[in-house]
């Protein structure tokens, strides 16, 4: 709907259940899977999962009565955001291959490629920057020959963000400037929030945290403006580094703590996880060493919920996670010893061994 367009997320959801009220009520006997499909991107834009996921149950429904391949798809890309989101990876991975699959049944090009860079978020969440490469060379393929300029700009942001985490900052640079070009011929204020942050942390790599302050402060304000809960809780957290590079150890915490809530409303277990990991080590620099031990607890009991899901991924998927967050396992350790309490350390090391 034009309200989800200009991120009036509550507007289309009211808006959205008064037409299925309505249609009800005329006695329609399912609703359009795409009116549904919209209602759940509602509620996820809002942090209301459970509401979008039945949404999502009955939109798969109605796209399997109407025979609608394209609606199907989108339900499986939808479903498996919602997992992404909550950190369930393994449950997301298994959605977009199903609407991978179903979008290569009928030769949709454009379908193929959202699906294929969906995946290759997986693949970066899961510390694989080279099998994410690889998947978002393959979206980018597939949106160029259908000119899908919307999923061009996705892929190029994502693109950027693997070419930060492979030490290639100017291949990143030139992708974040493209993909602000376009943002702003499409007038696509998400898009252009999502490079600004990328942009900001280009900045960060460079030892510029002063730039990079003041662009992710730019991009604060459009996740705002469009109420971009879990964009403004990432970007907070980015401010918080940029403090922290600048040796302002109290400001860093500030930002944390202003991100870790929002996070946490919309349940992002991976930002929620980086922000407890960030908070320990900050803490643990001021000689805050039991604070420093309950943020990083929290941080470890994040991870252990979010790898419980990752049994149905092959064991070198399982691995590359456990390797993101090896190091949070460590530093509890080594501050357990440091208390005087070795036996709560050989535990934690040992549970860090048991998700190998």
């Amino acid at each position: 709907t034009v309200y989800n367009q200009l991120g009036r997320y509550e507007e289309a959801i009211a808006t959205i259940r008064d037409a299925i009220i309505l249609s009800a009520d005329q006695g329609e006997h399912w609703i359009d899977a795409n009116t549904l499909i919209q209602l759940s991107q509602a509620y996820q834009a809002v942090g209301n999962y459970s509401q979008a996921l039945v949404a999502l149950h009955h939109a798969q429904q109605s796209a399997a009565l109407e025979q609608n391949p394209l609606a199907e798809i989108s339900t499986w890309l939808s479903v498996g955001n919602v997992a992404e989101t909550l950190g369930q990876y393994g449950d997301a991975t298994v959605a977009y291959q199903a609407a991978l699959g179903k979008a290569q049944a009928i030769h949709h090009q454009q379908a193929e490629g959202a699906a294929l860079g969906s995946l290759g978020n997986i693949y970066l969440l899961l510390g694989q920057s080279e099998q994410a490469l690889e998947s978002y060379t393959q979206a980018l393929m597939r949106q160029d020959a259908v000119g899908d300029r919307q999923g061009i700009l996705t892929t190029q942001i994502n693109l950027a963000r693997i070419y930060q985490n492979l030490s290639n900052g100017e291949q990143a640079l030139t992708l974040l400037q493209s993909a602000l070009h376009l943002s702003d011929e499409l007038g696509d204020r998400s898009s252009e929030a999502q490079a600004l942050t990328l942009l900001g942390q280009h900045y960060l790599v460079q030892g510029n945290p002063a730039t990079a302050t003041e662009v992710f402060r730019q991009a604060q304000s459009l996740y705002h403006e469009q109420g971009d809960r879990r964009g403004e809780a990432s970007v907070l957290a980015h401010l918080g580094q940029a403090a922290e590079q600048m040796g302002d150890g109290v400001q860093a915490i500030e930002w944390f703590q202003q991100a870790l809530p929002m996070a946490q409303a919309i349940h992002d277990q991976s930002t929620i996880g980086k922000i407890l990991s960030a908070l320990g080590r900050l803490e643990q620099q001021r000689g805050q060493l039991d604070q420093a031990i309950t943020h990083y607890q929290n941080a470890v009991a994040v991870h252990e919920a979010m790898g419980q899901d990752l049994a149905s991924l092959p064991p070198n998927q399982q691995t590359a996670f456990w390797d993101t967050i090896t190091v949070d396992y460590q530093a509890l350790a080594a501050l357990l010893v440091e208390r005087d309490r070795p036996d709560e350390a050989q535990a934690i090391l040992e549970r860090l061994n048991q998700g190998f």
